[in-house]
């Protein structure tokens, strides 16, 4: 543990020294208020509900997509762009899959 030797007393509130089992104190609480205030890491994407197709093709061109989705396209012609594909977030915007193919606002 960190401690202070006796004689390196600061001065504290008012001019009086700060006695040293007050320094060890402060010194031992200072790595768990680091550890607590460590950010947490995302992983994945955010799952957002966007309002309409628009504002999904900002951040994934070719829309969002549940795993092992098929195009069914009636004119026979290909996507533009690949979707990005990941369950929970086609689950938050299925509102915006026309056709019911899995794939929604593809392009």
């Amino acid at each position: 543990a960190f401690r202070l030797p006796a004689d390196s007393v600061e001065p504290g509130r008012y001019g009086r020294p700060m006695s040293p089992l007050r320094w060890t104190a402060a010194a031992l609480s200072l790595p768990l208020v680091l550890a607590v205030a460590s950010p947490a890491v995302a992983k994945g994407p955010a799952i957002i509900n966007y309002k309409n197709c628009a504002t999904v093709h900002l951040h994934y061109k070719g829309g969002v997509a549940k795993p092992h989705a098929t195009d069914k396209r009636k004119s026979g012609g290909h996507a533009k762009y690949k979707p990005y594909v990941n369950a929970a977030l086609y689950a938050a915007n299925a509102h915006s899959d026309r056709d019911k193919d899995g794939i929604a606002c593809e392009q």
